[in-house]
């Protein structure tokens, strides 16, 4: 409610343009601006005459715009009597009024159209080029698009859809700038369909910086105005179809960075913009580019085919269900292969993702390692779900491209990975990951309130499994075993119960290169973090791609090594050789000594590659104890490590680059359709996408706040301030 007798000086502006800076100030320049005083209770039906008779201008066809106090950069239509009441509550002392043409028809200080029938027929036609005079008004006449029953309506015209809005800097905007040429040319301009012909329109109006509204809409042509007298500031309204049009023609078009975080598409675009309009234009763009999910399945036996024949020894299969439903698909490159067999150690790091996307695919990786413990994407596939079946049919190819090699499994004990396993390597290649198996044990110890064990005991149990774990011999393992058994005795039922064979170092039948996390898996997560949303073909080709980039970047980067082993190996033998720095020995032999430390004695023998410590035979680098030997012995430490760490063994395995692959002839859905028998494409199968998932759970009703709408405030109804309610209110009671 206003104060009694509340005055406000407006000052009203006619005919000039007004002016912001970075700062957000606001200056008016031309034109006429005038003072007059509104005290409270004036009708607005008074008002409006007095400003024209003080600016000399006929009040017949005239709409007033004010601003409020607290953002003075932006118009609030002023039309009745309770709104003149809003201008007096928003504003202090001082306001800002701005007339307007009530028809929608205002004067840009650089009008950019002019009137501009439309010839009837199915392409935008604009009939006059702009002649640049200043001072008349900004038409635009265009074909009427009619609304698709399936679409988003557009709307953004007839000034319903007003979602999203350009800033006050709008010339340096990368909006504008993602227009990389202007909409409307010249005189005669064809356009290709409707649809162009209005996003060129919307376009222009950004790109002369005004704001348009519609005053004719009929089957013959669409008239559309400037809206507001010369401004810098004007809210102008973008549909999603513009934003997605904007995305697809930025040179650097990536839908994948837009799912990560679709509040950077407003400091991208320079547009203030909800995250309804946001995320509609995302799915268009997404769709424009990679196209639909349903229709990328489809696209599967010819991506397969067009691998193998690409890439020599490249294994591309897939599978359908009777129905030819979409079910399992597989994936090895031929240079992958190679270069697995020439280098890579019997390691593979196997896991499973979900894929996003309205169907929810899963997504099966088996990963090894390069001469200095980097990535080496070797296979993946992609599954309609995670089960037994489904990894068994993976398990089954992967085995396929081993070429009899006898490799080390690791995994998270998938239960469905663990069964397939089971029965395609056998059992005693399966290594867990020591990190699961601690969380396991964590749960265990938390769920079981008979063990009435507080934190420190807790902390106390996972150090020993973490001990267990680690322990390179027998004896060792023994020793921390029983530390266990003590601590309590359902503890070392636990840990025997679990299988220590698949994951204690002393107890594992096969070599594992002390490799007992499966960090290497969220390097892969890593790897394909962006690709994860893309639809199926589109994954294929985006991970070929950032495959092809890495074996060249490897390439260009062992080409650098200074020394015979890579920077992590190197750091490696470094702390090894520090650590051996102060112990004693004795030389047995030219190349068999004994080494002291901490009262024990080890016994090394450099022509074998061994230490009794077993630390060298695990992990093919010497030893602490290896490297006081060497160092007595005064020969070459790289000599002592395993050839699949050597420079020479990263040069084999990255000498295969990936070969370009062809698909500039894809088939468009109306060849895969077509019934030509002569036809490559008319004779491929057609694969549908696989049943949708029925997520676990009663349905969700309600629709998920998004975290960029602004929260609504909570108000006082005793003392009418913001942030506190009633029962919160620290404000004395009025009597």
């Amino acid at each position: 409610m206003t104060g009694v007798g509340k005055r406000l000086y407006c000052f009203c502006h006619w005919g000039g343009k007004r002016k912001i800076d970075t700062a957000r100030n606001v200056t008016y320049e031309g034109g006429i601006t005038v003072a007059v005083l509104l005290t409270e209770g004036t009708s607005y039906n008074a008002f409006v005459p007095l400003v024209c008779e003080h600016l000399g201008i006929d009040p017949k066809g005239k709409v007033l715009y004010y601003s409020a106090k607290l953002d003075k950069t932006q118009y609030i239509c002023l039309k009745n009597d309770s709104q003149l009441k809003a201008m007096l509550e928003l504003n202090d002392e001082i306001a800002d009024v701005y007339v307007a043409h009530a028809d929608g028809v205002l004067r840009c200080s650089n009008p950019a159209l002019q009137q501009i029938p439309v010839e009837s027929g199915a392409n935008g036609y604009v009939d006059h080029a702009n002649d640049g005079s200043s001072g008349s008004s900004s038409n635009i006449a265009m074909q009427p698009i009619p609304n698709r029953s399936n679409e988003e309506p557009n709307t953004n015209l007839c000034g319903n859809d007003i979602m999203a809005s350009i800033p006050k800097h709008i010339e340096n905007s990368p909006l504008v700038a993602a227009m990389h040429k202007k909409a409307i040319l010249e005189k005669g301009q064809l356009f290709d369909s409707p649809e162009e012909f209005q996003s060129a329109v919307e376009k222009h109006s950004l790109e002369n910086n005004f704001e348009y509204t519609v005053k004719d809409n009929s089957y013959e042509y669409m008239s559309a105005r400037c809206k507001v007298d010369g401004s810098d500031g004007l809210q102008t309204g973008l549909s999603s179809n513009l934003v997605s049009g904007l995305i697809v023609e930025k040179p650097s078009a990536d839908p994948c960075s837009l799912s990560k975080r679709i509040h950077k598409d407003q400091s991208d675009f320079d547009v203030e913009a909800n995250y309804q309009k946001l995320w509609r234009a995302r799915k268009k763009a997404k769709e424009a580019i990679n196209g639909k999910p349903e229709d990328s399945y489809k696209l599967i036996p010819w991506m397969c085919k067009r691998l193998m024949e690409s890439i020599p020894g490249t294994v591309a299969k897939w599978t359908c269900s009777d129905e030819n439903k979409f079910r399992q698909l597989f994936v090895a490159y031929g240079c992958s292969i190679t270069g697995f067999h020439n280098g890579c150690r019997e390691l593979l790091f196997v896991d499973a993702y979900h894929l996003s996307g309205p169907y929810k695919d899963t997504l099966l990786s088996a990963s090894a390692l390069d001469a200095d413990d980097g990535l080496y994407p070797l296979a993946y596939g992609v599954v309609n779900t995670d089960n037994d079946e489904n990894w068994l049919w993976f398990l089954e190819h992967l085995k396929s491209i081993m070429m009899d090699r006898h490799v080390v499994l690791v995994s998270d004990r998938n239960p469905s990975f663990l069964s397939a396993a089971n029965k395609v390597f056998g059992s005693d290649y399966n290594a867990h990951c020591l990190s699961h198996l601690k969380e396991s044990l964590d749960y265990f110890i938390s769920s079981n309130p008979v063990l009435k064990m507080g934190t420190d005991k807790k902390k106390i149990a996972l150090k020993l499994l973490n001990d267990i774990a680690y322990a390179r011999t027998t004896d060792k393992y023994e020793a921390m075993l029983g530390k266990m058994r003590l601590l309590k005795e359902e503890l070392y039922d636990w840990v025997v119960s679990t299988g220590p064979e698949h994951w204690a170092n002393s107890l594992f039948p096969g070599r594992r290169w002390d490799k007992i996390f499966t960090s290497q898996l969220e390097s892969f997560n890593r790897f394909v973090q962006e690709e994860r949303d893309l639809p199926v073909v589109g994954f294929i080709t985006a991970h070929r791609l950032k495959l092809s980039e890495l074996l060249l970047r490897k390439q260009s980067e062992v080409a650098k090594w200074e020394t015979p082993v890579g920077g992590k190996i190197e750091m490696k033998i470094k702390e090894n050789q520090n650590l051996a720095v102060g112990l004693n020995h004795h030389t047995i032999s030219p190349t068999n000594m004994e080494v002291h430390e901490n009262g024990e004695t080890f016994a090394v023998a450099l022509d074998m590659k061994s230490c009794s410590c077993r630390e060298w035979e695990m992990t093919g680098i010497p030893c602490r104890h290896a490297c006081c030997a060497v160092t007595a012995a005064n020969t070459n430490i790289y000599d002592y490590v395993e050839k699949c760490y050597m420079k020479e063994t990263q040069e084999q395995i990255y000498a295969s680059n990936m070969p370009s692959v062809p698909i500039h002839d894809m088939p468009t859905l109306s060849e895969l359709h077509g019934n030509d028998p002569n036809s490559l494409v008319g004779s491929m199968s057609i694969l549908h996408p696989p049943p949708d998932k029925r997520p676990p759970g009663r349905p969700r009703k309600k629709q998920i706040d998004s975290q960029l709408q602004d929260k609504r405030k909570l108000h006082c109804s005793r003392c009418h301030k913001v942030g506190h309610n009633r029962s919160t209110c620290k404000e004395q009671p009025s009597c």
